[in-house]
């Protein structure tokens, strides 16, 4: 009887927890696709073929990739025969945080059709990516297109890139391993999967790698033994603060801008900025000078700053990471838009 009577009471609590966050929270414990997707030259991409909105603690954001995992905006994909600005860069490019009219990409793509007819924003941001992942998925695109529609590119840089450049460097050589667990949760039952979610992050494993020591061995090149690595090399607080790059932070930037280079040639017009996120940038963009070869082709203008941004409104959501809200991706998207003077007539 006693059994009976507690079970019932279980089923009556599981039924009520489910009515609520049915009521309350759906669809953010719906059933959903994975984000992110293993890649066998980045470590890692965007799930291709994605239509679907993602929450955070108290955001969302509608989530739109193409077959490659490129996000899209209101304007869908290029045409066939359109001309191509390839933005490349981390999540700042690729918008996290907002859905996809409201990234700097979206706002920028608006921009560039409406000034010059049959060019369109290629967005390759990617949550995460260093320089070197970044370049690399430059390359990896430019082999689905004709090469010939490049017209363009922008690549933003943020300031942890030269952490991230070294751990992409640890992923490619073994030392880092990504890891994720299992597929996200697909049941009908919002409580199901609210506690799948919950068990999955905390047995998360932590992504070590299957070995400890050894040489870095990577792109034809000897990046020194991974247990004689500064540990200046992946302190992100610690570079935000230097006025240089420290050696093997230096020579993986070097790498990612010359794949860059390599991967386009000279006749594609390359910009590179410096993302504005506080006053530590303004130590990061002279280390970033410092490591630009000096016959680069490319046009280097430095860092990014707000210019005539109101302070008073707010350009950070701190609830997606300190991404930028839809205001200030907005006013992003026309500073480059000025700068980069895509308003002028061209073909």
């Amino acid at each position: 009887m006693l059994l009976g009577v507690n079970l019932f009471i279980l089923a009556a609590l599981t039924l009520l927890t489910e009515i609520y966050l049915r009521w309350k929270l759906d669809p953010r414990y719906a059933p959903r696709p994975d984000f992110e997707i293993l890649h066998p030259t980045t470590v890692w991409a965007p799930c291709p073929n994605l239509h679907y909105t993602y929450y955070g603690p108290d955001f969302s954001q509608h989530i739109i990739t193409d077959p490659f995992g490129c996000r899209l905006d209101g304007l869908g994909p290029p045409g066939p025969d359109d001309s191509l600005l390839l933005l490349v860069g981390d999540s700042y490019t690729f918008g996290w945080g907002v859905s996809g009219d409201q990234t700097y990409a979206a706002y920028l793509d608006r921009l560039l059709s409406q000034a010059r007819p049959g060019w369109r924003v290629v967005n390759l941001g990617v949550p995460g990516f260093s320089l070197l992942a970044s370049a690399q998925r430059l390359q990896d695109y430019l082999h689905t297109v004709d090469r010939r529609r490049v017209r363009g590119v922008l690549v933003l840089h943020a300031d942890n890139d030269p952490v991230d450049n070294v751990l992409y460097l640890h992923h490619k050589t073994g030392f880092l391993v990504r890891t994720y667990p299992p597929r996200s949760p697909t049941s009908p039952s919002r409580l199901i999967n609210l506690l799948t979610r919950a068990w999955r992050d905390y047995t998360a494993p932590e992504g070590v790698g299957p070995k400890t020591q050894g040489p870095m061995l990577w792109a034809g090149v000897d990046w020194g033994r991974y247990e004689d690595m500064d540990p200046r090399e992946i302190d992100l607080p610690g570079t935000k603060k230097a006025r240089h790059l420290t050696p093997l932070q230096a020579r993986l930037m070097r790498l990612g801008i010359d794949k860059i280079h390599r991967a386009l040639g000279r006749d594609v017009s390359i910009h590179h900025l410096v993302l504005y996120l506080g006053p530590e940038s303004e130590v990061y963009a002279p280390a970033m000078i410092e490591v630009f070869p000096q016959d680069f082709p490319a046009h280097y203008h430095g860092l990014m700053k707000p210019g005539s941004w109101d302070r008073s409104v707010r350009g950070h959501n701190q609830h997606s990471g300190g991404h930028f809200t839809p205001a200030y991706n907005e006013h992003c998207a026309r500073v480059m838009f000025d700068l980069l003077q895509l308003n002028a007539p061209g073909r």
